[in-house]
């Protein structure tokens, strides 16, 4: 052996090398195999041995100079003969240089920030603080100006934001640029706008929707405005909820309503809830749970008594369903006099359609004139009918009657003047009185009395009243003046048959 070289001597990181072993005379014949070595290790790819052909005393062997990131010193040994000759590689790191540089296949303008990478040919050492410069080919699309690594990266990444570009615009190319030094790479990409997502689904005011009713409106919401209509699609986990397969949201709008359906639930069956989805195809999904009610019960007519008598036994009134509900239903009832007494509800067990419930009165003073009342009943079912029934509320007979009416003077009378009546019961007024009513029967074109009704006191068996005559008697019938007349008059407690009596009347 007489020498191991190495052509260039000092090498960067990655440069091809020749290296040269030479001998000290042309070998005979059959050649001779030199081995290789390197005491450094497997950083550098040597052959194992390299063949002096016959007649020549070197051979050129070539290599790659390993990647460095600071200058080193690479042995080589070829022993032969029992003699080992070293040869010695300087090599340098590579200048730092952008290997590759990538940006995503497209940006949504106000979304998330997408990334740009940067590879680099060797990581970066301590003392390297040289930035990367970074532009942009869009005003929409911004980079910082520049971007630094940490010692040992070989991958650098950087964040690219969109701008100002409408949703439901078209894509808008880009390119980016990045510099290290003279080495230059770019990357191009997509500029989309603003994506649109479904902010949100309802079914206001509730989320619930009743089987069997027309449809409820529901909403869908988008996160932004687009130019160009989009296209929500709907989906209901359940039969009992239909919604259409989809529903488009107008340009520059945010909002779209559509219909929203329950069904299949019979009277008072148990509620469902079903989960209705909206979504963007290739987007994002919003859902909401909806709950859809059985339909109520609702009240057909409601039916009472045509008389109630007051402190009476209660009578029977009855609500009659539409039909059958498979839970119980409860029909809230009123009255709109109070003397007239229903209960608050009436519970229609499961299965059937007529409720009974009681009807009372009370309060109602002897000989008092009925009272109309009514009774309406209902179920609470928002829109649903009213049904009302109407009943006559009548006094409580007398306990006493008019046992006679006579006038003081009794007559004739010359008119004008006036008589006064006299009206005695068959027995003494009960607590709170007895009120007769008084009115004239014949004589009415001459004929007044006042008060129109007489209370006579608890305990006293009699009352008075007045009868007056003018001076003008005229036939009722044709009007007729007349030289004579006859005035009578009727008391009556109630409905009871009462007292008449007559005074004859001249001018």
């Amino acid at each position: 052996m007489s020498a191991i070289t190495f052509e260039p001597a000092q090498a960067s990181s990655g440069q091809a090398v020749v290296g040269k072993v030479t001998l000290s005379r042309a070998v005979a014949t059959g050649g001779v195999t030199v081995p290789l070595r390197s005491p450094d290790g497997s950083s550098l790819r040597l052959p194992s041995s390299v063949s002096v052909p016959a007649g020549a005393n070197f051979v050129n062997f070539n290599i790659t100079a390993p990647v460095v990131t600071q200058l080193r010193t690479i042995g080589v040994e070829a022993p032969l003969g029992g003699v080992v000759q070293a040869g010695f590689l300087r090599v340098e790191p590579a200048p730092l240089a952008i290997a590759s540089f990538t940006l995503p296949a497209e940006i949504f303008s106000e979304g998330t920030a997408g990334q740009g990478r940067i590879t680099l040919n060797r990581p970066l050492t301590r003392n390297f603080s040289d930035p990367i410069t970074l532009a942009s080919d869009n005003a929409n699309v911004t980079v910082n100006a520049t971007v630094l690594g940490r010692s040992g990266d070989t991958v650098i990444t950087f964040p690219v934001t969109v701008r100002n570009i409408p949703a439901g615009s078209p894509s808008v190319p880009f390119k980016i640029s990045a510099t290290l030094g003279d080495s230059v790479k770019s990357a191009t990409s997509k500029a989309l706008g603003r994506q649109v997502l479904v902010d949100r689904v309802a079914v206001p005011p509730a989320q619930s929707v009743v089987s069997g009713q027309n449809p409820t409106e529901g909403q869908v919401f988008l996160s932004v405005a687009s130019l160009e209509p989009t296209e929500v699609i709907l989906l209901s986990s359940s039969l009992h909820l239909e919604v259409p397969a989809t529903v488009k949201v107008p340009a520059n709008q945010v909002m779209a309503t559509f219909p929203v359906t329950g069904k299949g639930l019979a009277t008072g069956a148990a509620s469902v809830t079903a989960v209705l989805s909206a979504r963007l195809n290739g987007g994002n999904q919003r859902i909401v749970n909806v709950i859809v009610r059985s339909p109520e019960a609702l009240v057909a007519r409601v039916e009472a008594p045509a008389t109630i008598l007051s402190d009476a036994p209660p009578q029977n009134g009855q609500v009659t369903l539409e039909g059958p509900s498979q839970s119980a239903t409860s029909v809230a009832l009123r009255s709109n006099f109070q003397p007239l007494r229903v209960p608050a509800s009436v519970v229609i067990p499961a299965g059937q359609t007529v409720g009974i419930f009681p009807i009372s009165a009370s309060g109602i003073a002897e000989g008092a004139r009925p009272f109309s009342g009514t009774i309406s009943a209902s179920t609470p079912v928002p829109g649903s009918a009213v049904r009302t029934a109407s009943v006559s509320v009548t006094a409580p007979p007398p306990s006493i009657t008019i046992r006679e009416l006579a006038f003081t003077p009794p007559g004739p009378l010359t008119a004008p003047s006036s008589t006064t009546g006299n009206v005695t019961l068959s027995g003494p007024a009960p607590a709170g009185g007895t009120r007769v009513f008084v009115g004239v029967v014949q004589g009415h074109s001459f004929t007044s009395v006042s008060p129109n009704a007489v209370t006579i006191p608890a305990g006293a068996t009699t009352g008075q009243f007045q009868v007056h005559v003018t001076t003008d008697i005229r036939s009722d019938a044709s009007r007729t003046p007349m030289d004579a007349g006859l005035s009578c008059i009727s008391t009556n407690i109630g409905s009871q048959v009462g007292v008449r009596s007559c005074v004859s009347v001249g001018k």
